[in-house]
């Protein structure tokens, strides 16, 4: 078979991702803490980037003379400008003796970062336990490695046989260690399960209890199923004195640790405010976490000069150019994030008005149809994103919600069926609770056609236990959730 070599020429279209369009798509999922973080570091890492400080000045300034013209103009002042005007004043501390927003939120941070560091943790607590024994320097040690092992909750997670052969420890020395935590205080650190942790909570509480014992060594999977006629059965006793000593367990903690998590907070910076004012819904992007950034005129003056060498003007353009694509994306993902927002939360208006739990059906494709960006760009700002209203904060994408039918054929969102669920558990009868089929029936009954499975569904979405569940609960706290 001949072989040849054939030249040909073909035209195709394809899309080449440059750096900055990569950078623009990535902005996009960014949250205002997270967008700051990377503006602080090509903050760091080019050179003809530097802060603007200048910025924060002058947008007030010219708020502000803005707001007299208006005033001027129209003769009165909106509740709106008096809202501005009020925060722009009051952030001026000049005359009134309190420090700026720059320097509360410094003594935020080093009171907070202060208050982290004076606490203290489960393992100090323990260890300083410790030092009070008459012990030998080798049980000691044994008790050390045990408790650095021991997580925030209070456990020893760790496969005893492997942990000894580590350390060296004998097994014998490592079980005689170990009980020796379980009765330091909090009472059951260093436990291996939660039989064992209630267990010692029990010996130091109710040490002549041995029917409580008896139900944690032998019922315990009765116990955590909420079985408790089978508990009574099986020890031949009444309910009610079983009931008696669930209310005594239910008073322990599985989770000694808990009382010294450090429990730092997860701060949230709201991406967005939206304010209700006079039936229109104002917002605003929350950028005064962002870094303020300009490009250096010194850099700009170099790349003028003709005297400079090729190797550093190619250097000083790319820095520029980087610069110029960094600062381009952040704006545009600002305005991309405030025209999907505006379009999203004017659609949901009865929520400023009367709250959560009234949310209109809405989709990605909705908002799409306003305002002209693809779902996948709406997905990737809904994402990760905050909105402060006076009703809370929530996330962008909760005033997404898929739709439900109701028995007329108009549309309701799910966000509205989950409260009447909510409500109608909340208000149901203890020692009846209302069955999947009987809020399904209720459901019905107030024009909503929703199945059973989907209430099961959406019981699981509000974390509300089975009707079964519940009335054990209920019988436990004497008749409440």
């Amino acid at each position: 078979m001949a072989m040849s070599l054939n030249a040909k020429l073909n035209q195709s279209q394809r899309l080449a991702m440059t750096q900055s369009m990569r950078q623009s798509i990535e902005m996009l999922q960014l949250n205002s803490i997270e967008l700051a973080e990377v503006i602080t570091a090509e903050l760091e890492k080019n050179p003809v980037l530097e802060e603007d400080t200048s910025q924060t000045e002058s947008s007030e300034a010219e708020t502000l003379k803005s707001l007299e013209i208006n005033k001027s103009l129209s003769g009165e002042t909106t509740e709106f400008e008096k809202s501005v005007e009020e925060r722009i004043l009051f952030e001026d501390s000049s005359d009134t003796g309190y420090s700026s927003f720059l320097d509360d939120d410094n003594k935020k941070q080093n009171f907070m970062e202060n208050a982290v560091s004076g606490n203290v943790t489960l393992k100090e607590h323990l260890l300083e336990q410790l030092q009070l024994l008459n012990i030998s320097p080798e049980s000691r040690t044994v008790i050390e490695k045990i408790i650095t092992a021991i997580d925030d909750d209070g456990y020893f997670r760790i496969d005893r046989i492997e942990f000894c052969r580590e350390n060296n420890i004998n097994l014998s020395e490592f079980i005689r260690a170990k009980k020796t935590i379980l009765q330091f205080d909090p009472a059951g650190c260093a436990a291996e399960d939660a039989v064992e942790c209630l267990l010692y909570q029990v010996y130091e509480k109710f040490p002549d209890d041995d029917v409580l014992v008896f139900i944690l060594k032998n019922h315990f999977n009765e116990l955590s199923s909420y079985r408790y006629e089978d508990i009574a059965s099986a020890l031949n006793l009444p309910l009610d004195v079983i009931l008696d000593k669930i209310r005594l367990i239910k008073s322990l903690s599985p989770y000694p640790g808990n009382r010294f998590a450090s429990g730092n907070p997860v701060f949230i910076i709201p991406d967005l405010e939206a304010e209700f004012i006079d039936n229109e819904i104002i917002i605003f992007i929350n950028d005064e976490y962002l870094p303020k950034v300009k490009i250096s005129n010194y850099y700009m003056k170099m790349l003028k000069d003709k005297n400079i060498d090729k190797n550093i003007r190619d250097y000083v353009r790319e820095n520029i150019n980087s610069a110029r694509s960094l600062m381009k994306n952040v704006s545009g993902r600002n305005d991309t994030l405030y025209k999907i927002a505006k379009s999203t939360l004017e659609r949901q208006t009865e929520f400023f008005k009367k709250g959560p739990g009234n949310l209109k059906p809405l989709v990605y494709a909705d908002i799409a149809e306003d305002t002209g960006f693809v779902e996948s760009t709406i997905s990737r700002i809904a994402v990760n994103k905050y909105v402060q209203t006076h009703w809370g904060i929530f996330p962008l994408k909760y005033f997404f919600v898929q739709k439900a039918e109701s028995v007329s054929g108009s549309e309701i969102s799910s966000d509205i069926v989950l409260k009447l669920i909510s409500d109608i558990v909340k208000h149901e009868n203890p020692e009846k609770p209302c069955s999947d089929e009987d809020i399904a029936s209720r459901l019905g009954n107030s024009g909503i056609s929703v199945a059973r499975r989907t209430v099961a569904k959406y019981r699981d979405v509000l974390k509300i236990p089975s009707s079964a569940k519940r009335k054990r609960i209920n019988t436990i706290n004497g008749g409440l959730l």
